[in-house]
């Protein structure tokens, strides 16, 4: 997520410079100008990404049970651990 925002942000740059250095006008230009005035607020805008998307990932993390300690999984072992045999059979 952290490239894909990088590129847009450096796009969004680039096209202003062009625009403000060749001094294009018309609707494209308008649009690319916009944003790139107002790089404050696109600022907040992605910062506010970055904590919902951490906020839904410790959510899902929790929900699912991965914070799940391994005093709670003591009676189940990992197929092909020392305690089974080769296909999942407890060794004699």
């Amino acid at each position: 997520m952290s490239v894909v925002v990088a590129v847009v942000i450096g796009s969004i740059e680039a096209l202003g410079l062009i625009s403000d250095q060749l001094e294009l006008k018309g609707g494209f230009w308008d649009f690319v100008g916009a944003p790139n005035d107002n790089f404050g607020t696109l600022g907040y805008i992605i910062i506010g990404i970055f904590v919902a998307s951490w906020a839904l990932s410790v959510l899902l993390y929790r929900l699912k049970g991965f914070d799940a300690t391994g005093a709670d999984m003591t009676d189940q072992h990992p197929a092909g651990s020392p305690e089974e045999g080769a296909q999942g059979v407890p060794a004699p």
